[in-house]
């Protein structure tokens, strides 16, 4: 049984420094902005996504994938994009029996933007996400709880 070790991690630390996250987007009020197709990315591949009894062999029809970039990295990004096997088509649209389809959240490669985009990373922070998610990091993380009490940062 792991228990709750008493000294803050940085994150909690920076957490505690700025406050809560509490704003989100009133989506009805933005209307359109942020989404030129007026569709997200999902709505998009969905027609056309490889569904039913034999293409899903496991309990998941499907999993977000929420791609963030660390401090100034984009060669994961780069090596997804130009991967053959899998290719990132191929998992966006289901294609491998016995995976799930991957609806990814990624800011160079989503149609959406602006609050559009992030209308999924905060129905997921709400717990209101139709689908389990994965969280996907590339790059290092800075420790800002560091540079806080000088007024810097970290690069």
């Amino acid at each position: 049984m792991a228990t709750k070790a008493t000294k803050q991690t940085p994150a909690e630390k920076l957490l505690d420094l700025i406050g809560p996250v509490d704003r989100y987007h009133d989506h009805a009020a933005n209307g359109d902005f942020g989404m030129p197709a007026r569709m997200t990315m999902e709505d998009y591949l969905e027609p056309v996504a490889y569904a039913g009894p034999a293409s899903r062999l496991g309990p998941l029809e499907k999993v977000h994938a929420f791609w963030f970039a660390g401090m100034s990295c984009d060669g994961c990004t780069v090596s997804v994009t130009g991967a053959q096997a899998p290719s990132i088509e191929s998992l966006l649209l289901g294609a491998h029996p016995g995976l799930p389809r991957v609806i990814l959240h990624h800011p160079v490669v989503n149609i959406e933007s602006g609050p559009a985009y992030l209308r999924a990373h905060e129905d997921a922070i709400k717990g209101e996400l139709d689908a389990p998610y994965v969280i996907i990091l590339e790059g290092s993380i800075s420790d800002e709880t560091i540079a806080h009490p000088v007024g810097g940062y970290w690069s």
